[in-house]
């Protein structure tokens, strides 16, 4: 098995994942960088913290995939 670091994995990088027989789990790590306030393009105000304000736009992510309640 040829393991490489890589941002965007090629497409078959990914159906090599999707085709099973591995022996062990496979992790996933993602690194988050939050800004310290939510900015939006509309410039409009908050107060909201950039982490939580990222969690709010990814309504389809579950907030507790984020760390946030």
């Amino acid at each position: 098995m040829n393991v490489e670091n890589a941002v965007i994995p090629t497409p078959e990088q990914i159906k090599e994942l999707g085709d099973g027989g591995h022996d062990r789990p496979i992790y996933m790590v993602n690194l988050l960088m939050f800004k310290k306030k939510t900015e939006y393009e509309d410039r409009r105000e908050t107060d909201l913290t950039g982490r939580i304000g990222i969690v709010r736009c990814w309504t389809p992510l579950s907030p507790p995939t984020l760390g946030v309640q």
